[in-house]
């Protein structure tokens, strides 16, 4: 993959990253959706995802799976604290 396509790659998994961020926010503040609820789930599936040990390569896309759910997990948690 050459650095264009990377730099496209990345550019669309960032933009679906803050979609994903603010309709999460929009259910969450409408009470459509528990977004505690959410974010133990997100950290359930990291730590299950982080516990992989099958082919070398798929592991380690699960690890990093794992590492950005945890990661948007505690974003979540801190956009709704500030909302708050």
């Amino acid at each position: 993959m050459n650095s264009r396509d990377f730099n496209e790659l990345a550019g669309r998994i960032d933009a679906l990253v803050w979609m994903t961020g603010a309709v999460i926010a929009d259910l969450e503040d409408a009470a459509l959706i528990d977004g505690e609820k959410l974010t133990e789930n997100m950290r359930a599936s990291a730590l299950a995802k982080s516990r992989v040990s099958s082919a070398a390569a798929s592991a380690e896309i699960l690890q990093t799976s794992g590492r950005v759910l945890g990661e948007l997990a505690g974003w979540i948690d801190d956009a709704r604290a500030r909302r708050q």
